[in-house]
């Protein structure tokens, strides 16, 4: 697994900007502190399971069993609504834009994408589990294809699951064997090694909610990326992550985003308006 498949939405963002969409920046944000990956311990190369829990000491097995149930717990939900201001940096573009984001579970992920608080229409995104649909108002095309046609267009493939669990803000692959945990007091960390990738999920204790999500490839100068979670609020009395940070580095690209959410709400019907308008060509 390449970690660049984690982080579709930021990608599928990128090629909007990148296929000649002029989001009309809007100066004055705040300056954006961005983190600093640090690598794993060392020591990361994946063993065989049994293996591995044999050099363990019990303590450290039951750090790992008591935060195994976070790392594979979901938000449970129908349907999603939410409204993300967002801040993208990535291949020589500095973008602020408004993201209407909807979601059907398991099957339809929706976004509309606006500038100049919602005054400028820039694309409008449709990504079912085995398709890719994008229109693009600013240059009056629109593009429809399968997951396979877009793994050769975007820069990285489609991920449904992937994109729906960022989205909701879960752990995005669910997967692997646990390597290392760490009970740090306010936080507990849980370390995964799956198909070459480390994962790190750290999490607060207080509420057991998501504060970081870490990936890491394992092999030398492989990519690695970041997501901070924070600003919980209850939403049909269900924690859910307000404000995310994501950045990513991969061959040598830094690409960067936050997402500020408002208007949330979960199980409520939800339309998916995505007709293309007449005289607007497919490219």
């Amino acid at each position: 697994m390449n970690i660049r498949n984690l982080i579709p939405l930021l990608l599928c963002f990128s090629l909007i900007i990148q296929s000649g969409c002029k989001l009309l920046h809007i100066p004055g944000r705040k300056k954006h502190n961005k983190v600093v990956v640090q690598p794993p311990p060392a020591d990361t190369t994946q063993k065989p399971a049994i293996s591995m829990m044999n050099e363990m000491t019990p303590e450290k097995i039951k750090v790992i069993n008591s935060v195994m149930p976070l790392y594979f717990r979901s938000l449970e939900f129908k349907t999603f609504s939410g409204k993300s201001k967002c801040h993208y940096e990535g291949r020589g573009a500095k973008q602020d834009f408004t993201a209407h984001i909807r979601v059907k579970r398991d099957s339809v992920i929706w976004a509309s994408i606006t500038a100049l608080g919602g005054m400028v229409q820039v694309a409008r995104i449709l990504v079912t589990p085995d398709s890719f649909k994008m229109i693009n108002y600013m240059d009056k095309e629109y593009t429809f294809m399968s997951v396979e046609q877009a793994k050769a267009i975007l820069p990285a493939p489609v991920d449904f699951k992937t994109l729906q669990n960022l989205v909701m803000g879960n752990v995005l692959r669910q997967l692997g064997i646990p390597m290392n945990a760490v009970d740090a007091g306010q936080t507990i960390m849980l370390e995964m090694a799956e198909d070459q990738v480390i994962h790190q999920a750290t999490y607060n204790k207080a509420d057991s909610t998501l504060k970081t999500l870490q990936m890491k490839a394992v092999a030398a100068n492989g990519a690695n990326g970041i997501l901070q979670y924070s600003s919980y609020q209850k939403v049909s009395g269900k924690n859910f992550s307000m404000n995310r940070t994501i950045q990513v580095t991969n061959a040598g690209e830094q690409f960067y985003m936050d997402l500020n959410f408002a208007n949330v709400s979960l199980d409520q019907p939800v339309d998916i308006p995505f007709s293309v308008p007449k005289g607007y060509k497919k490219k």
